[in-house]
């Protein structure tokens, strides 16, 4: 089967749809993706065919976790933000993206696309598949994973009304982007595509979640098109080998705390460097400080401090104390699978959703959102994440739970069920390049 992958994203997007290509690849599938040139060298080395649309996203996206809290955990800016970055050119994107497509049985596009993975699966005529890192279904049975406050105790009823809501106003920041993908498309625009048809289409065709479901199990509420598969990783860290500085550092002392917080920078970067600064001198702790996108960039070496650009998380994590991190369902599986407690600090989107999670499983302490962060909070939630031996205990047995589970092989076998001649909701037959500026029928 030809299967295309289509994301626009920052590294959290990209990765976990490169593990997922790669395991189609290895499966003996034609496989293509198509993202921006920002995720090349995440994508080269797995020697995956791909094509890459002209422009960086990485320094737009890096910007929005610049943006004042209020907007940054409000789904309709937060869409607004990630659309607009890419907004001057989705028009030529679109179109390259559905030429490298041409010819694919199945689209599998992340749903940080928007809708315009929709468009050009409706353009090429391909099956769409939506991948999925977080719940992105409504459920009375889940709270939003779009909206800040995950703990408050809603009724199912609720729940559902709030989730629906999130996607709605989500959609309303990101529509003109979409309409003019659709547009340069040659397809109708579209004021709403959740409507009671488009849902049932939904229903019908094949939704990979790529989340652990120990951590997160499926609602009964959801359809059967939907398989929460297990995290979407690649297992080639084994051969990885540490700096000398850093194998130099973790073989001087007790195994030392992680801080990072990947993509996202921060508007305040001194106060927050500060505040881990005190918080692992007050508690004895050494740490490994990762500067990811900016967040921590201004952070030093010292005697008991040893800054990092990158490091495979499934390599460091093991060799943790603990780890302190934004809470983005990449970082969450490294951290679940390394069966290494973890204090979240959110900043945006599904993070806050994340961290609700890790303290309903019992393997993480209460998260502390970015705005609330502090020396005194960092302090004491480090120092239970560090000494509660129940905590540790409870993260050994999720952990073995996790790593048992083969989220790509999983979602292969799904998709390749879906497909097979018995199964009526599938058409492997690839379908012509519908002729510019007419809707496919």
């Amino acid at each position: 089967m030809r299967i295309s992958f289509f994301t626009l994203g920052s590294r959290g997007d990209v990765e976990p749809l490169v593990a997922l290509a790669k395991g189609f690849a290895d499966a003996g599938h034609d496989v293509r993706f198509i993202s921006d040139e920002s995720a090349k060298p995440l994508v080269t080395p797995h020697g995956i065919a791909a094509d890459f649309l002209p422009g960086n996203l990485r320094e737009r996206f890096a910007a929005i976790s610049d943006l004042p809290a209020s907007r940054r955990l409000n789904p309709y800016f937060l869409a607004r933000a990630l659309s607009g970055a890419y907004a001057d050119r989705i028009a030529s994107w679109a179109l390259q993206a559905a030429e490298a497509a041409q010819g694919s049985n199945l689209l599998i596009m992340s749903n940080a696309s928007f809708g315009i993975g929709y468009a050009i699966a409706q353009r090429i005529r391909a099956m769409p598949c939506e991948a999925s890192v977080l719940p992105a279904r409504t459920s009375r049975y889940l709270p939003s994973s779009l909206l800040p406050w995950p703990a408050l105790p809603l009724p199912g009823n609720l729940k559902r009304l709030l989730h629906e809501g999130s996607v709605r106003v989500g959609w309303l920041g990101a529509r003109d982007v979409v309409n003019a993908a659709r547009t340069a498309l040659g397809l109708e625009a579209v004021s709403w595509p959740f409507d009671r048809t488009q849902s049932a289409f939904r229903d019908a065709v094949p939704q990979l979640y790529g989340y652990s479901p120990t951590l997160v199990p499926p609602p009964p509420d959801w359809p059967r098109s939907i398989a929460v598969t297990g995290f979407w990783h690649h297992r080639s860290h084994e051969s990885w080998q540490p700096p000398r500085a850093l194998a130099s550092f973790l073989e001087a002392g007790k195994p030392p705390v992680y801080v990072g917080f990947g993509s996202m920078r921060d508007h305040r970067p001194s106060q927050l460097q500060d505040v881990v600064a005190r918080s692992i001198r007050r508690l004895g702790l050494r740490a490994i400080v990762a500067t990811g996108w900016g967040a921590m960039a201004e952070a030093r070496d010292s005697k008991d401090v040893l800054v990092v650009d990158e490091v495979p998380h499934e390599w460091l994590f093991p060799r943790m104390a603990a780890v302190v991190c934004h809470g983005g369902p990449g970082t969450v599986g490294a951290v679940l699978r390394a069966g290494t407690p973890a204090v979240i600090v959110p900043y945006l989107a599904d993070q806050p959703f994340w961290g609700w999670a890790l303290e309903r499983a019992g393997v993480a302490p209460r998260m502390i959102p970015r705005w609330r962060l502090s020396a005194g909070r960092l302090t004491a939630a480090l120092r239970r994440a560090t000494t509660d031996e129940a905590m540790r205990k409870r993260m050994g047995d999720v952990s073995a739970l996790v790593r048992a589970e083969d989220g790509v092989r999983r979602a292969v076998e799904f998709i390749e069920a879906w497909s097979s001649p018995s199964h009526t909701g599938f058409s492997t037959r690839s379908r012509p390049l519908a002729a510019a500026g007419r809707s496919p029928a």
